[in-house]
């Protein structure tokens, strides 16, 4: 939890097709027969989704995904290069979000991911196994069953994306805690999403989230080079990054499995602690709090003794003697902030006002 590096969101890129196909789910079952041609046709091109490397042997293209949360927008544009057999590369070419930069780099070879940070000059190299069999081994299906559950799909007709037709699918979720409204654009020849904008209200807040897939050029042959790496010079490579998690019933049971000093933080009325967990990696060695509120709220607390040599970009702001970085994103406030040699983390879901999370942040002791 502790830097920009978030091989997840690269992964997003990497794997859009899949999280969009996988969010179409099963049909719901209405009365009227228009209504159930609707759905025959929603279900057939769910299934050309999941099956879309049947139509394509190589797409390649641009992919633009813009964030807008109260009248903010991120935007991250990046090159991509694709084959359905699980090899992958996508290529930063701007980005205005605290997870990306110009220049990181994503290159899957069907067994290894290679993850460049151009600003911190690190590559993390995974072994594929480690994300399982679904989005990053190929296995379509698998990848559907594990990230989405059940929707309803309706078929809404056919629109112009671009020089491109495409078939118009909307898709609905509700629950308790949240609403997502998503609209997805499918290629009618190649059954490839065009774009899809999800529309999510949590606590009242609502986030729109746009994928747009701009000059696209299908079956025309991709070098193998694409999806092999060469590690930049003077850059460290970090070999499986993927930590050792284990949890503690304590904060002080803990402390005793990191190599520095552990202060437990005072955090507002209300908030219990659900969960405390070391993970250790040769990158790191982290520290996590995880607290909830009887309403659902969340709020985590990291220490690890990682400190990034790039910190995020954000809004300075002091904690007694010490400057921290506020930064916001998916209605998350995160609080970074370097106290002796540990660098502390301080997340929150929504629910807390920005005083109140610097609160938290002044109860840890700092010279």
């Amino acid at each position: 939890m502790v830097r920009n590096t978030n091989p997840t969101a690269r992964i997003l890129a990497v794997g859009a097709l899949l999280l969009v196909a996988g969010c179409l789910g099963a049909v719901g079952t209405d009365e009227t027969s228009d209504e159930q041609a609707d759905e025959l046709e929603a279900d057939e091109i769910t299934e050309n989704l999941e099956n879309h490397d049947e139509f394509v042997d190589d797409v390649q293209g641009v992919m633009t995904m813009e964030v807008e949360t109260d009248g903010e927008v991120e935007r991250s544009v990046l090159e991509f290069w694709e084959r359905p057999v699980g090899e992958h590369r996508t290529e930063v070419i701007e980005a205005s979000g605290p997870y990306e930069s110009a220049g990181d780099t994503t290159v899957t070879d069907g067994e290894t991911m290679w993850v460049y940070n151009s600003q911190d000059e690190e590559v993390l190299v995974f072994d594929i196994g480690t994300f399982g069999d679904g989005a990053m081994a190929g296995d379509h299906d698998e990848a559907y069953s594990l990230l989405f559950g059940d929707e309803e799909v309706a078929y809404v007709g056919t629109e112009s994306v671009g020089d491109r037709e495409a078939h118009v699918l909307e898709v609905n979720t509700k629950d308790a805690e949240f609403e997502q409204d998503r609209t997805v654009w499918v290629d009618t020849e190649y059954w490839y999403p065009l774009q899809e904008e999800s529309v999510m209200t949590v606590d009242g807040e609502q986030t729109t989230i746009v994928l747009t897939y701009e000059d696209l050029t299908f079956n025309e042959g991709i070098d193998d080079e694409r999806f092999s790496f060469d590690t930049p010079e003077g850059a460290t490579v970090i070999e499986d990054p993927v930590p050792d998690i284990e949890e503690y019933d304590t904060v002080e049971e803990a402390a005793t499995a990191v190599p520095f000093e552990v202060h437990e933080p005072t955090v507002p009325d209300g908030y219990d602690l659900e969960s405390v967990t070391v993970s250790d990696s040769e990158r790191e060695t982290a520290l996590s709090l995880s607290y909830e509120s009887a309403d659902g709220a969340f709020l985590s607390i990291s220490a690890s003794d990682s400190i990034p040599p790039h910190p995020p970009e954000g809004e300075r702001i002091a904690v007694g003697d010490t400057e921290a970085i506020l930064t916001t994103q998916l209605e998350m406030t995160t609080l970074h902030l370097e106290c002796d040699g540990v660098y502390y983390t301080i997340t929150e879901g929504g629910s807390l006002e920005t005083d109140e999370v610097l609160a938290v942040a002044k109860s840890i002791p700092c010279e």
